[in-house]
């Protein structure tokens, strides 16, 4: 509990950059896209010399964090909040996403159906929990996460037999790793718990991305927890699940968000590149759009850099 304690502090004293931003709305966006990255390159850095240990990676947040609230500290003039222009639309779509993917799990009532089961036979459940994965790729995920942590090294053993293994998932396998690790989080009972946080942040990335386009708040607020009836079942996995795929799609929704912003284009493409580290399917996706920002971008870039 106390590694889940400091580790959630952490992870969350970076967003205190975001008195320093004018528009908080971009700033977190840009905190969450690099402390992404800091995480991903902490995990493969330590994985790959074999200290990936939680001495190491505590020290390491914990230098990084205090780099972070010196320079907080020094620019504090220019620091900027005011309470009364909180997006309270914001808590809304977050309690809402966390408390109907934790019933998921935790609470279950409806219908469901098992891998060996007949094609439309269902069973129903009652307050049903379940804090194991549902979907195959989740389970080895949980047992590459696992190997890393045991091994204290790059997810490149089968977990079963201990021999080498192409994974051509490593950088999520090892993101999660680290990311489980630094909370002292069980990979096989407590994906589930990541799974939830995880998805939450993407619906409110989504939601974000469409404030920053301009949509109203309760429009972007319907269409973004609208996301929560995507359907997810054995074969065609959404957001009950955490897989590579989810990722992918936090930090496509990043690299949208920078293009929305008509930010520098090296911000889109360091988003789509890491986008195609965690997913490499999504780059038709991301290259659409990076196209698409690219002939924009000479009309767009004297009046925002």
């Amino acid at each position: 509990m106390i590694k889940l304690i400091v580790g959630l502090i952490l992870l969350a004293a970076p967003f205190l950059l975001i008195t320093l931003f004018k528009d908080k709305k971009r700033g977190f966006v840009y905190i969450l896209f690099f402390l992404i990255i800091f995480h991903a390159f902490l995990a493969l850095f330590t994985q790959f010399f074999g200290i990936f240990y939680y001495g190491i990676i505590l020290g390491a947040n914990l230098l990084a964090v205090l780099g972070l609230l010196f320079y907080v500290f020094i620019n504090r003039k220019n620091a900027q909040f005011e309470f009364k222009k909180i997006d309270w639309f914001v808590f809304i779509v977050a309690i809402i996403s966390v408390i109907t993917l934790y019933q998921v799990h935790y609470n279950y009532t409806g219908k469901y159906n098992m891998v060996n089961d007949a094609l439309y036979q269902y069973h129903d459940a009652q307050n049903m929990k379940y804090v194991y994965p549902y979907f195959s790729d989740e389970w080895y995920a949980v047992s590459f996460v696992k190997e890393a942590i045991n091994s204290n090294s790059l997810p490149l053993k089968n977990p079963f037999d201990s021999s080498f293994f192409v994974n051509p998932e490593i950088v999520f396998h090892s993101f999660i790793a680290e990311i489980m690790l630094f909370l002292g989080l069980d990979p096989l009972t407590q994906y589930t718990a990541l799974s939830i946080f995880i998805n939450t942040l993407l619906i409110l990335l989504t939601y974000l991305f469409l404030r920053i386009s301009n949509v109203s708040k309760f429009s972007s607020a319907v269409a973004s927890l609208s996301i929560l009836y995507i359907t997810s079942a054995s074969n065609l996995p959404g957001i009950w699940n955490l897989i590579p795929f989810t990722m992918g799609i936090i930090l496509t929704l990043i690299g949208f968000c920078f293009m929305a912003k008509k930010d520098k284009i090296i911000f889109p493409i360091l988003a789509g590149f890491f986008a195609f580290l965690f997913y490499p399917p999504l780059i038709i996706f991301t290259l659409i759009g990076l196209l698409v920002y690219l002939f924009n971008y000479p009309k767009t870039n004297g009046r925002n850099n």
